[in-house]
């Protein structure tokens, strides 16, 4: 139970960790997406505004006014001037010697914008950077906030126009990435060969942010937590085998009162009145056994007499309440013949070679008509075997009738 326990605890906390991160990356995917739309909104705006400037490209008083821009600006890391896909000016670049760069752009919106994903080399923030171009004007988007994981490392990618187009953090070799583009382009959470993954896409651009990290990661940097689940665990299961070993011992033991009390003829006999609705009299009686164990609790009668069919004494019960029957009711029945008294017959009783000379043995003793001892027996017992139904013949030769009870359990 111990080695069982600490399994399932282990399993527990492994698929907590993994449902934790699962709700962190969606979570942080959902903010990022955000902030990627605004990002976005405000670079659409800004490009929209550069169509009046009246500075020239690239001089001083441009490459001015876009630091300014940049300065004021929320979402924007860096504007300035591009021709043929190489930056010529910027407000982080200046003027440099010779054109930056050989960017290809991706989408083309309908505005004219062109989108590009490889306009900056990914940094150790592990956030990718995008960039829009209108005109010979261009502005690149701004670091989203990173999210927060500690010590387990994620990457964050972004995509335009349903297409993966940016990478951050670690590159990957691709055929060791299962993020394929499907992943990348659709909103949704799951796993994906070692991978965890949240992709949220865009309502109002065209752009998806998608969060990932490594389940080897995440095992290996929270380890705490699932050996802290496999303790829990086991001593779960130390818990559970102790419980269900004072259980077993508690039945064991019962069993041992049970057949102790039969022995010596311990358990009572109760009668519950059988009533005729349409005359409202008492018609007969259906006799019931009650036992108290050794610690003063009453047992309920469908464990003791469980419990008895399965050690094989259940016979000894039965023998028990037919003797108060004979010994309660033979004046009764003597007075009053059409009164009768159910016995309730176990199947073992009905298996049973000596049950039926005990029966009329101990009838004719007491000059006890058959035909005033009703046997009820359940559909079950009756079934489980030709040796039972023989039985069950003789009992109604004899002149006794025979009572279903739990009648309609499929049987």
């Amino acid at each position: 139970m111990m080695i069982c326990g600490a399994g399932a605890g282990y399993l527990l906390a492994y698929g907590l960790l993994l449902l934790q991160f699962d709700l962190r990356l969606t979570s942080d995917a959902r903010v990022m997406a955000a902030n990627e739309d605004a990002s976005l909104a405000e670079a659409h705006g800004v490009l929209t505004s550069l169509r009046n400037w009246q500075y020239a490209a690239c001089s001083d008083a441009d490459i001015g006014a876009f630091r300014e821009l940049v300065l004021r600006s929320t979402g924007l890391k860096d504007a300035g001037r591009i021709r043929g896909g190489k930056v010529e000016c910027s407000a982080a670049e200046g003027r440099p010697a010779r054109p930056i760069g050989a960017f290809k752009g991706g989408l083309r919106e309908k505005d004219g914008v062109i989108a590009y994903s490889d306009f900056t080399q990914p940094d150790k923030s592990s956030v990718a950077r995008e960039a829009l171009e209108l005109g010979n004007a261009f502005v690149v988007i701004g670091v989203s906030p990173a999210p927060e994981m500690g010590p387990v490392p994620f990457q964050v990618r972004a995509s335009f126009n349903r297409q993966p187009d940016a990478a951050a953090g670690q590159a990957q070799d691709e055929q060791q990435d299962p993020l394929q583009d499907a992943y990348l382009v659709t909103d949704g959470t799951g796993h994906v060969g070692d991978m965890l993954y949240a992709t949220r896409c865009s309502a109002s651009q065209v752009s998806c942010i998608t969060v990932s990290t490594s389940i080897r990661s995440v095992l290996r940097n929270q380890s705490d937590m699932l050996a802290a689940g496999a303790v829990a665990g086991a001593l779960a299961g130390v818990l559970m085998g102790m419980g269900l070993s004072a259980a077993f011992n508690r039945k064991r033991e019962l069993a041992q009162q049970l057949r102790r009390a039969v022995q010596q003829e311990e358990l009572q006999v109760v009668y519950q009145p059988v009533v005729n609705l349409e005359t409202q009299q008492i018609v007969g009686a259906e006799a019931l056994a009650r036992w108290t164990d050794e610690e003063g609790n009453e047992v309920a009668p469908d464990e003791f007499v469980k419990m008895a069919e399965e050690r094989g004494f259940v016979g000894g019960i039965t023998r028990i309440v037919l003797h108060h029957i004979l010994r309660d009711f033979s004046g009764t029945l003597h007075s009053h013949p059409s009164f009768r008294i159910s016995m309730n017959v176990a199947a073992a009783d009905l298996a049973d070679p000596a049950f039926l000379p005990l029966l009329e043995d101990s009838l004719q003793r007491a000059n006890v008509n058959p035909q005033s001892m009703v046997i009820e027996i359940t559909e079950r017992s009756a079934a489980d075997s030709a040796e039972a139904m023989e039985t069950i013949r003789n009992l109604r030769r004899i002149g006794h009738s025979i009572h279903i009870d739990d009648f309609g359990t499929g049987y």
